[in-house]
């Protein structure tokens, strides 16, 4: 994952962050959760391929 990914992915965190402030809706908290969960596993998914690369 590049930077554009992580850059995207933290605009639409914050872009959850910001409609779930204005109204508190369930179902935004969710999509918000799901968002991070995936930046999550997609930052550690990056790490994982950059590291087995650089052990090669």
């Amino acid at each position: 994952m590049d930077s554009k990914e992580m850059e995207l992915c933290e605009k639409e965190r914050k872009y959850l962050y910001t409609v779930l402030k204005a109204q508190s809706i369930p179902e935004l908290k969710i999509r918000l959760i799901i968002a991070k969960i995936l930046c999550i596993l997609q930052i550690q998914n990056y790490i994982k391929i950059k590291g087995s690369e650089s052990g090669n």
